[in-house]
């Protein structure tokens, strides 16, 4: 009879971790969507381009209006035109070919194991990324 229980609660305490994981990954999914750093897309005419921050409550950040390119600062009390850029002066192109809009987290483990270890980064191309996402479709 002790056996049993004790057996019951190992299973218990495995659900319940599972369960936990479980919604860890549900948050970390829907927080990672909601602040992804690929970019928060706006729409046709509006979009950051890529923000960094500066200090504990306040960042910088490169927008595209139109066809404008803008430096603002963002804090907590307001947001200021810093600066027009123009597009010779930001090498976001260059960064946009190079790495793909979004990444499974499948991707990004890879990626960051591959760094730590030595093993060199692997090639995530466009292609690659477009298709899980395509693939997470059919499953969602």
């Amino acid at each position: 009879m002790e056996t049993l229980k004790l057996l019951l609660n190992a299973l218990f305490g495995l659900a319940l971790f599972a369960v936990i994981m479980y919604l860890a990954y549900l948050v970390t999914k829907y927080v990672g969507k909601r602040y992804s750093s690929g970019g928060a897309k706006g729409g046709k005419n509006l979009e950051i381009l890529e923000a960094a921050a500066v200090g504990k409550d306040s960042r910088l950040a490169i927008a595209k209006a139109g066809e404008k390119y803008l430096l603002i600062g963002i804090t907590p009390q307001s947001i200021s035109l810093i600066s027009e850029l123009s597009p010779e002066e930001l090498d976001y192109r260059s960064q946009q070919d190079q790495l793909p809009e979004t990444m499974t987290f499948a991707q990004a483990l890879k990626i960051n194991l591959a760094e730590k270890f030595g093993k060199g980064t692997p090639e995530i191309t466009k292609e690659k990324t477009e298709d899980s996402i395509d693939d997470k479709k059919d499953v969602d």
